[in-house]
């Protein structure tokens, strides 16, 4: 096992005093304080069905609040089938689990934590990782865009690839999923070629350690440029649970409110989110964690896919002074959840594709065609996916969400879910293969966080449709005192996606404050400000310049296409 190197320890229990913890909690009773070992010792549970019976009793306790304590040593936890979660808060108040430095290693059939429907909970101090490696790697050959196809030789000591026909059968047609081709010599995407590669099927081969790794038809060409030598990293799966919970995220926050996940450290994710906050009615911070490389390890990814997706929040998430490198998507995502309009009832009547509104509620309308904004229309009535509204819609392109079919429907969000409000500061960022942070939405700042190294943007603030549908788009955001080293892509790329060749009507309101570009070269490519299709913009006393110390003017450093009101100087 190769998390050896941490060790057992005695346990040791600070409890902190009682005026100061009751404080905390908003009340005036002690804190019951419960140590998990001495409870696991004496029910003679398992990890799993001790957290799930400490849990019940915290539901029940008759003081302000609970205290779960670890110890400071290694857990490692075997599969749990009946419990998909070690830690599964639901519908608790007044809670803090305290990992007091300890490591837990899972299986990746299950996950670390999930909060929902709480309130004052706090998860703090745990090194996660998962054993076996949720992700392969290894090296390319034979490669043949002709064919669509290449050999991968596993690396020694990560998990080989299971039998094709098992996998379609326990997953579906679709089972393979996607993979990255990674630099020969560096924790990086190769440059040059595709960033993915959707997987149609898997042959083996004489050698065991040795597959034929055959693309989807549609990436066959996009193999040109792949050589002999360079690396593959893709994703692993072991048959122990649905294709739902394979996507489950390591860390889930919903419906929940005063939520904080405080100095965790993630090696390895599991095949999903590291975490994912969503559809949350109060605030949730996500302070000092870190999701990274496995320490002493060849391992060439720390996780395949985001690190903090955060979704359709009423109060947008604080995520501060964590670490994200590594990953093969997003770092940070930031959107709400597009709905379309399955059919219009009547001028003020419509059914939804899914319900996302309550009475009181208001609803935002996004015509893709035209970029058009519409909002402050009130829900009266809500039942299923049919509501009714104050004031009449007009020209409506319904749609259902469909990939590339409904590219130009008429977009619907709850204005009362697009994480207003929203915090990323002193964050690091390192070498990874997509965002760092992806924005859109309203009233938010980004403040004193550096990227470095990423081969996409460092802040794309901007919507999506066609493919993805994800939204509103960026409005009253303030960027100020980042800095941005040396990435493939634009520090910051500002725009919005729509049909018509024209912003969208209303003002983003987006300042682009103090912050320092740097780059590997003077060329004009990626410019350090990228903006498309944009009305209303500041972007002010920032520093443009090479890694030599050249300073590079703003009109070569700013790029700017079909917008309007974009501010651009010094002061």
């Amino acid at each position: 096992m190769i998390l050896k190197m941490h060790q057992k320890t005695k346990t040791f229990i600070a409890i902190a005093a009682a005026a100061t913890m009751c404080a905390v909690l908003n009340a005036k009773d002690a804190i019951a304080v419960h140590s998990f070992d001495k409870e696991m010792s004496e029910s003679k549970q398992d990890e799993f069905s001790t957290m799930k019976s400490m849990l019940g009793k915290a539901m029940k306790e008759e003081t302000s609040g609970v205290k779960i304590v670890f110890e400071k040593k290694l857990y490692e936890l075997k599969h749990c089938p009946t419990d998909f979660a070690f830690i599964n808060a639901e519908k608790i108040k007044n809670l803090e689990i305290d990992g007091n430095g300890a490591t837990v290693v899972l299986d990746p059939a299950n996950s670390f934590l999930r909060i929902q429907g709480c309130e004052n909970i706090t998860v703090k101090n745990f090194t996660i990782t998962y054993s076996p490696s949720p992700f392969t790697q290894g090296v390319i050959s034979d490669v043949n865009p002709s064919e669509g196809s290449f050999s991968l030789t596993i690396d020694k000591g990560y998990p080989l690839l299971p039998d094709d026909a098992k996998m379609r059968e326990h997953y579906g047609e679709k089972c393979w999923q996607w993979g990255s081709v990674m630099d020969s010599k560096i924790r990086q995407r190769k440059r040059g070629v595709s960033d993915h590669y959707f997987i149609d099927r898997v042959e083996k081969t004489s050698a065991p350690d040795k597959f034929k790794i055959i693309v989807d038809k549609s990436y066959a060409d996009r193999l040109k440029g792949v050589s002999n030598g360079d690396r593959f990293a893709m994703p692993v799966y072991y048959f122990k649970d649905n294709r739902k919970n394979n996507f489950t995220p390591n860390v889930a926050v919903g419906g929940s409110s005063n939520i904080t996940v405080e100095n965790i450290t993630l090696y390895r994710n599991r095949n999903s989110m590291c975490f994912w906050i969503g559809e949350n009615r109060g605030k949730v911070t996500m302070r000092g964690n870190n999701i990274t490389w496995l320490p002493n390890s060849n391992d060439i990814i720390a996780s395949w896919r985001d690190g903090y997706h955060c979704k359709s929040n009423e109060t947008g998430p604080t995520i501060e002074n964590c670490r994200c490198e590594g990953l093969l998507d997003d770092s940070i995502n930031i959107s709400t959840d597009t709905i379309m309009i399955k059919r219009v009832l009547d001028e003020k009547t419509l059914e939804l594709t899914n319900p996302g509104f309550t009475v009181g509620d208001e609803m935002g309308l996004l015509y893709i065609d035209s970029a058009k904004w519409i909002d402050g229309i009130k829900v009266v009535e809500a039942k299923g996916n049919i509501v009714t509204l104050d004031t009449p819609v007009k020209n409506i392109k319904t749609g259902e969400k469909r990939p590339h079919t409904d590219k130009e429907s008429t977009q619907v969000y709850n204005m009362k879910r697009v994480n207003k409000d929203f915090k990323i500061k002193d964050c690091f960022f390192g070498m990874q293969r997509r965002n760092a942070m992806l924005i859109r939405a309203f009233n938010g700042r980004i403040e004193g966080n550096t990227v470095e190294e990423s081969s996409a943007n460092g802040i794309s603030l901007g919507n999506e449709t066609g493919w993805f549908y994800e939204g509103p788009f960026p409005r009253n955001i303030t960027i100020k005192e980042n800095t941005f080293k040396n990435l493939w892509d634009p520090g910051v790329s500002l725009y919005s996606s729509t049909s018509a060749n024209a912003p969208i009507n209303v003002n983003f309101n987006i300042k682009i404050l103090k912050n320092t570009f740097i780059k590997d070269s003077s060329s004009p490519y990626p410019p350090a400000i990228y903006v498309s299709k944009v009305r209303g913009a500041e972007i002010k006393n920032n520093i443009f310049k090479t890694s030599s110390e050249k300073i590079l003017p703003p009109e070569s450093a700013v790029k700017i296409y079909n917008s309007e009101n974009i501010e651009v100087g010094q002061e």
